[in-house]
């Protein structure tokens, strides 16, 4: 490193994650993850083309004692969730500007990043770029379910498949026991990171066993991956080709096809909850993860829940993906309004089978796709504008049904209520609000939404259907007395 003309420390080779401020390289300052984004924008490979025109030189924020790379991570995790680059970091000479300007080098991309520390003191780096992999956060992962694709080979081109493409591919997949779900996100993690599935099963075990006070060393962790069963082989597909969104592949593998270039090559890596629905896990022996409550993510029930305990192995994939070339469908916007039509009962009657097999996220997918087809449509008949409606109050309530299902509670009411702005005596979106609003706490007013949708069953005759809401009112009606006496005994005491 150089101040003021002086060198005085020099980092060798080395990996540092963008984007993952806890695998950071103690010797890297903790700025370098951000120039490291704004390097690989600008370095000598080709930018995609929304990135063409973008100038050589890109200003940092201002370094401070509390910067971090997560601290810009989520304003650019559309684009890239994280990036992993081999650098090799010296620095160069003092100036008293912040930025980075990338430049071909011998040996890979050079860049010069120059920090402004105060009017006349800077710090500069030279980085030499030696290999980027990409990785990329699936949509939909969280800390907890994670998922993630890792590039081996580039593709060409800049399209993607979509929704209803068809896809020529080979994909083979194994699946790893895990001891517990901490253990299973902490083999995904390590994996997404370029640990071999060995490697991430070893630090995974060794990390839980640690945090519970019980790890002893490499001794003890071989003993706990000896009690393991053996990986298990899920998928073998040799130049396939399937139709993307139709519930044949794991969810991980289609949701990583979606962000996959033409020749690309990628392993994926991913929690349970990214596998098969209920029906294909089960035959394979590889039970879906037990919910929080009733229902959780993937909607498991309580028999499952309790072959899982019973079991007590969670299982976590790795995909090794290979997208020989596909034939894009339709985009909305080029579709006839009759074609609009038939494409949105297709990915409602998609969603459903996703919704019965326990498969929640790509249900989502398909409800929200429904949506986007027909809010923004104009110039319709009246018969043309009462079945669009119809099309998005259906996709508002099943929304509304999947958020309940996976405790997502604001997510339901949210929904629930835009239904009933559509339609304000849908018993259905009164009865799924009433269920959110008690979720929330709210018990007032969800007996409220829950009596109005019992009164409205009655009036169409419907007894048997008013049962669910008047149960779900009288419910809510005593954790209403439950808690206005708790608050009374507050008031008094």
């Amino acid at each position: 490193m150089k101040v003021r003309g002086q060198v005085v420390r020099t980092v060798p080779a080395t990996t540092a994650v963008v984007g993952a401020a806890q695998q950071r390289d103690p010797d890297l300052p903790p700025f370098i993850g951000e120039a490291l984004r704004k390097f690989r924008k600008h370095s000598s490979a080709p930018p995609p083309p929304q990135e063409q025109q973008t100038s050589s030189a890109a200003v940092l924020p201002e370094p401070s004692s509390s910067s971090s790379v997560s601290s810009v991570t989520s304003a650019t995790a559309t684009t890239a969730a994280a990036m992993t680059a081999t650098t090799t970091v010296a620095t160069a000479t003092t100036t008293t500007a912040a930025s980075v300007t990338a430049a071909p080098g011998g040996g890979g991309d050079v860049a010069l990043l120059t920090v402004h520390r105060g009017p006349e003191e800077g710090t500069s780096y030279e980085l030499h770029a030696l290999r980027w992999t990409e990785v990329a956060e699936l949509g939909g992962a969280t800390p907890a379910d994670p998922a993630a694709k890792r590039v081996e080979r580039d593709g060409a081109g800049w399209a993607h498949p979509n929704d209803g493409a068809v896809v020529s591919l080979t994909a083979r997949g194994r699946a790893f026991a895990a001891a517990s779900a901490a253990e299973a996100a902490a083999a995904v993690a390590a994996a997404a990171a370029g640990a071999s599935a060995a490697d991430a099963m070893a630090s995974a075990a060794a990390a839980v066993a640690a945090a519970a006070g019980d790890y002893g060393g490499d001794g003890d962790v071989e003993v706990l991956l000896s009690a393991r069963p053996a990986a298990r082989e899920v998928l073998d597909l040799a130049e396939a080709d399937v139709a993307v969104g139709a519930n044949e592949l794991p969810e991980a593998v289609e949701a990583a096809l979606l962000t996959m270039r033409a020749g690309e090559a990628a392993r994926v890596v991913a929690a349970a909850g990214w596998g098969w629905g209920r029906e294909r896990s089960t035959e394979l022996g590889l039970l879906l993860p037990p919910p929080d409550g009733d229902a959780g993510a993937n909607g498991v029930g309580d028999g499952q829940q309790q072959q899982q305990q019973q079991q007590r192995w969670w299982w976590w994939y790795e995909f090794r993906v290979e997208l020989h070339a596909f034939a894009a469908a339709k985009e909305p916007r080029d579709m006839t309004l009759v074609e609009k039509f038939a494409a949105a009962a297709r990915l409602r009657e998609a969603g459903n089978a996703y919704f019965r097999d326990g498969k929640l996220r790509p249900a989502v997918w398909k409800y929200e796709e429904v949506i986007r087809y027909f809010e923004y449509e104009r110039n319709l008949t009246a018969d043309e504008r009462a079945a669009a409606d119809a099309a998005v109050l259906a996709s508002r309530l099943n929304l509304a049904a999947c958020r309940l299902k996976s405790g997502e509670f604001a997510r339901a009411e949210k929904e629930a209520t835009l239904a009933l702005t559509q339609s304000p005596q849908s018993a259905k979106a009164l009865y799924r609000r009433a269920q959110a609003r008690l979720g929330l706490g709210d018990a007032r007013e969800a007996a409220l939404d829950a009596e109005r949708a019992a009164e409205l069953l009655m009036a169409d005759g419907d007894q048997a259907g008013a049962a669910a809401p008047r149960q779900l009112a009288r419910r809510a009606r005593a954790e209403e007395r439950r808690a206005d006496d708790a608050a009374k005994r507050v008031f008094r005491n």
